[in-house]
């Protein structure tokens, strides 16, 4: 068997709650500040997950159970308190449709500054831009400002551009819930396809 693509041992993360934001700022600033000027919340504790290649895992629980917490973690976008985590492959997470886009950007602007971010780049993006055009079914408005789409059309286009690079490990965290029931279907069967291969 493979190693897997996903590999976490013993991984914990723990936030601190500061009393003041006074506190928040010192430490900002780099001064130090007693214990007692804040408490530790731990999100996660003790987590061990182990994900083969070409294998779909739903993370399921309560809000506030740290699901978004680990998934931000293994998209490298936070590090662990403590612990050890292995992602093998490139990573692609669609967990905050804000952060990706520009909203004064027009959709076409938006793909191709996400796809440069990601070293997709002349004739490559230009091949790229028309399939995530085709898939994200927004050819009509794929000019107009990102400001104007509904929240289902960016969630489509977040989508398109995310799973246009074939990543080894994707990550989707609730965003899909803006997007209609044909297009979580037609996003379903991509992330199928994507797994079999």
């Amino acid at each position: 068997m493979s190693d897997p693509v996903v590999d976490i041992r013993h991984l914990s993360k723990s936030f601190r709650v500061f009393r003041s934001p006074f506190y928040r700022v010192l430490v900002v600033l780099g001064c130090p500040v007693p214990p007692s000027a804040y408490e530790e919340f731990r999100a996660l504790r003790d987590i061990h997950l182990s994900v083969p290649a070409g294998q779909r895992l739903g993370i399921i629980g309560c809000n506030g159970a740290g699901k978004s917490t680990l998934l931000k973690i293994v998209a490298g976008m936070m590090q662990p308190t403590s612990g050890d985590i292995r992602v093998r492959g490139t990573v692609q997470a669609l967990m905050d449709l804000g952060s990706l886009f520009h909203p004064d950007f027009t959709g076409r602007e938006n793909v191709l500054a996400a796809l440069g971010y990601r070293g997709v780049t002349g004739a490559e993006a230009r091949r790229a831009l028309d399939e995530i055009v085709d898939f994200s079914e927004l050819d009509e408005v794929i000019d107009r400002p990102l400001s104007t789409y509904s929240s289902g059309m960016s969630a489509r286009l977040a989508f398109s551009v995310a799973t246009s690079i074939k990543p080894e490990v994707l990550i989707v965290d609730e965003v899909l819930g803006a997007g209609d029931a044909y297009f979580s279907g037609k996003c379903l069967r991509r992330m199928r396809h994507l797994t079999n291969e």
